[in-house]
């Protein structure tokens, strides 16, 4: 191994694995692993299939260490580290270092650098469903530091690893807190007592939906203009949608003007999403999106954020909605949604713990993404040629 930085092929420093099974269950292997299995920008593998219940015709072999490439669509960046043994799909490169040009425990951190993607993306080829090769992945260009500093490069990898894992658990383990807790207020299937359901129309003062004709928008307005695309993890998000003036505001807000304690919901295509407002910014949205203002004596706010959010309802919602190419929810079904009646004090302490939950996840994540962003900082910086 060289003390001198130098550039190398991916090629030199990793080698494809093509090892094959025909009777994996026979020779020990009892997980697979598909492109679905994989998470983008994840190097920890959270799912797997069982080859004895599902019977995939999958043959490659991979083995607890190897690197798990997705070859198809690499512009969602899915590479993960083996944890076990098992077999895999046609669509994932197995991979594995090779040489004594490199530290092997750096090799994850190589595949993170913005520079392999980049090259993974560029050659990949087809049309809808682009797959790259292993024979184009070992051209790419990579910059390898000094033993020294690769030795330390180690280091700070295992450390980043370690903070990115335990943050990884933590937001799995508020799932599974959550999925207890949904299970256990807002499962309205379980609720016999057709007494004990409302609809939404009964606890709410008016359910409407935004401007259904075109309205000139800019890139700097003063007002906000939401998409179905801005609303996104129970949030409103302002800035990703467009902008105009105060003057198109006016003339297409009139009794649709959004107030802190309401709720946006979106009914056409990405429909189910929910949005709870709690300022009273100003903004206009699309006929895509319906706003739901609250009886507040009858239901509270984020009770109903939760209730909406749940995989139960979002599971009934699937059920009604209608139409083939874009699937939609009409503002007659909105009205009609069920809706748990229960006592407001109730409703706010469920309303109160799902929002805790959230705003824990929302903090974990967040500390997730940093690490994971530092992480590809330092590969693309460490591995960058020249």
């Amino acid at each position: 191994m060289t003390n001198q930085k130098q550039t190398v092929k991916f090629g030199d420093i990793c080698r494809e694995v093509k090892i094959t099974s025909k009777n994996p269950l026979a020779e020990g292997y009892d997980k697979y692993i598909g492109l679905e299995h994989l998470d983008s920008g994840s190097l920890k593998i959270k799912r797997w299939g069982r080859i004895a219940e599902d019977k995939p015709s999958f043959t490659r072999v991979f083995k607890k260490g190897h690197i798990l490439f997705g070859k198809r669509r690499s512009y969602l960046k899915k590479a993960a580290i083996a944890e076990f043994d098992g077999i895999c799909s046609g669509d994932i490169i197995v991979m594995e270092p090779k040489g004594d040009l490199m530290l092997p425990e750096l090799l994850p951190l190589i595949v993170q650098s913005e520079r392999f993607w980049d090259w993974a993306i560029k050659t990949s080829a087809g049309g809808l469903s682009p797959r790259t090769k292993f024979s184009s992945l070992q051209e790419c260009q990579i910059t390898l530091p000094i033993l020294s500093r690769q030795q330390r490069l180690v280091e700070i990898f295992d450390k980043i690893l370690t903070v990115i894992n335990m943050n990884e658990k933590v937001i799995h383990d508020l799932k599974r807190v959550k999925d207890s807790l949904e299970l256990k207020f807002l499962k309205f299937e379980r609720i016999k007592d057709k007494n004990k359901l409302c609809v939404l129309k009964d606890v709410s003062k008016n359910i409407t939906d935004g401007v259904h004709q075109t309205v000139p928008k800019l890139s700097d307005g003063a007002i906000p203009f939401a998409f179905v695309s801005s609303i996104v993890n129970g949030k409103l998000d302002y800035e990703s949608g467009s902008f105009i003036s105060e003057k198109v505001y006016e003339k297409i807000s009139k009794g649709k003007k959004i107030q802190s304690g309401d709720l946006l919901y979106t009914v056409v295509g990405s429909y189910g999403e929910v949005a709870l407002i709690e300022s009273d910014r100003r903004v206009g949205f699309e006929r895509n999106i319906a706003l739901i203002r609250l009886n507040q004596h009858l239901v509270y706010s984020k009770y109903l954020l939760a209730w909406l959010s749940s995989k139960y309802f979002k599971h009934y919602v699937e059920t009604i909605a209608t139409g083939n190419a874009q699937k939609l929810i009409s503002l007659s079904d909105v009205n009609r949604f069920p809706i748990k009646k229960i006592d407001i004090k109730e409703q706010k302490t469920i309303g109160l713990l799902f929002q805790s939950i959230r705003s824990e996840n929302d903090l974990f994540e967040s500390k997730l993404l940093d690490a994971r962003q530092i992480l590809r900082s330092i590969a693309t910086q460490e591995f960058q040629e020249g």
